[in-house]
């Protein structure tokens, strides 16, 4: 439940009224009256000409180095980039070292030779193997998590991160194959108790919980999505202060809808116009002359293929547009810093799909080397779309929480202080 007194976003446009220079009655226990807030936009500063010259660099390192080198490559990087992050004309920090990151690399390293001598060992070694990972794959996301936002920081204030692994494990392994599972096990009982007593009739149920299982983890999908991303917010902090965000799953749901729907209307479309065509009177239009020649597809056959593979990815790339787009601005929007720091996010759909589209071209076309102008392009519409709205200075805001971490002085890190993303 919102707390009394906490305004977000999203109650606000509710109102009507503009995201820019507006002011919002607050509510339940806070002085009755207006409250002026303030905005603060980031700006993103680095040249894709820049980074150009950081990414060629360590590329070659990294071949040099048999990959080791990456670890300093990826400190390279996410400096350039936090440091090139401005709010209210102060950059982001990232203090991380390659030190730090080059157990993480090793230990990629020696899970990929696993991985590749498993599969010379038969496909009984390969599934354990994997499963294995896929044990290991929450627990490693959970350090990636403590230690970035350990090593990230803002005016000197370190980010942190609290929570605990057990809902990482739940969130991301328990919870998306429950309904898997449960189907499972309901095939074995009607098994073992008897009720299965043809090999027609086995297929059959257990066909149906698989099916059902599956079914039943797409639909928990955005729940999962919902929960998952409540949580990850509610433990971060700015130096004492903590996030806290207020997420409804109905709208991750309404979300996803919206998603699909933008794919079954376009398609929807584009199969009730191929129906048409064939429908054309071939007096004054010969539908089949202009695919097939000689008995062969012709060039407009191809074409037409073209056309339309292409306009399914960009419908693909629309609908996954609108669901991030869509998703981000609802969270950022819901979040809170110690409940008087409001962010913001006005990503837009179709200005997101044109990010994408362009920058994939970007890369194609320049066989990979437009890769740094295309993370510069990314980082900057980000950036520019993120804000954050406060009733007081920002500033003193800052100022306040540096005077309670020297207080209570810095957190010290974890003897396994380190990055797990492997890179792989």
């Amino acid at each position: 439940m919102q707390a009394p007194g906490e305004v977000f976003l999203t109650d606000i446009s509710k109102e009507g009224r503009e995201v820019t220079d507006y002011t919002v009655e607050d509510q339940g226990q806070a002085p009755r009256g207006v409250i002026e807030l303030k905005r603060y936009g980031m700006e993103f500063h680095g040249r894709g000409g820049e980074y150009f010259k950081i990414w060629v660099v360590n590329i070659l390192l990294s071949v040099v180095t048999l990959y080791i080198y990456s670890a300093w490559a990826k400190v390279r990087t996410r400096r350039y980039f936090y440091g090139n992050t401005l709010l209210d004309k102060s950059a982001f920090g990232y203090h991380a070292t390659g030190k730090q990151l080059v157990l993480g690399r090793l230990i990629g390293l020696v899970l990929f030779v696993i991985v590749v001598m498993a599969e010379s060992l038969g496909p009984r070694i390969v599934g354990v193997v994997y499963l294995l990972l896929l044990l290991l794959a929450p627990w490693a996301i959970w350090r990636s998590t403590l230690f970035n936002a350990r090593v990230s920081s803002y005016r000197n204030i370190r980010f942190g991160f609290n929570g605990g692994l057990g809902k990482f494990y739940w969130y991301l392994l328990v919870l998306p194959f429950l309904p898997l599972v449960l189907m499972a096990v309901c095939a074995g009982l009607l098994y073992v108790s008897g009720l299965l007593p043809t090999a027609d009739t086995l297929l059959f149920f257990i066909a149906v919980p698989v099916v059902a299982g599956f079914a039943l983890m797409y639909l928990l999908a955005p729940y999962v999505h919902c929960k998952l991303s409540q949580f990850t917010v509610d433990h971060y902090r700015y130096g004492k202060a903590d996030f806290d965000t207020q997420l409804k799953p109905g709208r991750y749901y309404l979300i996803t809808l919206k998603s699909l729907g933008i794919l079954l209307f376009i398609w929807g479309l584009l199969l009730a116009t191929g129906y048409v065509i064939t429908l054309i009177d071939s007096s004054w239009l010969d539908v089949d002359s202009l695919f097939v020649k000689d008995g062969e597809p012709g060039l407009s056959f191809y074409l037409a293929m073209g056309i339309g593979y292409v306009v399914f990815l960009v419908t693909i790339y629309l609908a996954i547009a609108f669901y991030q787009a869509r998703v981000r601005n609802y969270l950022f929007q819901r979040t809170l810093l110690a409940k008087e720091v409001q962010v913001d996010s006005s990503v837009g759909a179709r200005g997101l799909l044109w990010l994408t589209l362009s920058n994939t071209l970007l890369i194609v076309f320049t066989l990979g080397l437009g890769y740094p102008w295309a993370a510069v392009r990314k980082a900057r519409y980000f950036a520019t779309n993120t804000s954050v709205w406060t009733a007081h200075s920002l500033t003193g805001f800052v100022a306040d929480q540096q005077r309670q971490v020297s207080a209570m002085g810095e957190e010290i890190g974890d003897a396994l202080d380190m990055d797990l993303d492997i890179g792989i």
